[in-house]
């Protein structure tokens, strides 16, 4: 991904991907809902987190408030997304405003607090690693979010899978 420079012309490079075809017989992970659910039993009001962020400056439109409800535990939460009004997620494999819903779930598990001290500065994912695509996340459904140990304090690895209710 690129962007053209702001003087110079010259254009300035954000990103890159490599796109390759998924191996046969490889199986998703299995994802223990009911496990995790117990796990996370701090429910997060999504209404909370909305001013929060408010306050640091993001204004979410109508499209990108999918995010419904947010249960937390240590280091993971699980939480339910849908589709929202003017959102067409079947021109897409995840439509953009579905996985900015479970990027601002892992806004939650990484701040730990919802207090406005908590935040140092805007959370960016900054980095994808894999993305594994089974099927469209088109609809309704969740995404589970697991911060990874031993990471550091200015940078943060986690996973996030969204999945739908069977894991």
């Amino acid at each position: 991904i690129y962007s053209p420079g702001e003087n110079n012309g010259y254009w300035t490079h954000h990103a890159s991907a490599k796109i390759r075809e998924q191996l046969n017989g490889m199986q998703p992970e299995n994802i223990d809902i009911e496990g995790i659910i117990s796990r996370c039993s701090k429910e997060v009001h999504v209404s909370e987190l909305f001013r929060v962020m408010e306050s640091i400056g993001f204004n979410y439109g109508s499209a990108f408030r999918g995010l419904q409800q947010i249960h937390v535990g240590k280091g993971e939460a699980i939480a339910h997304i849908s589709v929202t009004n003017g959102v067409n997620p079947e021109a897409y494999r995840v439509h953009p405003a579905l996985l900015d819903a479970a990027f601002q779930a892992l806004i939650v598990v990484a701040s730990n607090s919802l207090e406005r001290n908590a935040f140092s500065g805007p959370i960016f994912p900054v980095s994808i690693e894999k993305v594994r695509y089974q099927a469209a996340a088109s609809g309704n459904f969740r995404a589970y979010i697991r911060v990874r140990e031993g990471t550091g304090n200015s940078l943060m690895e986690g996973d996030v899978f969204l999945i739908d209710d069977a894991g």
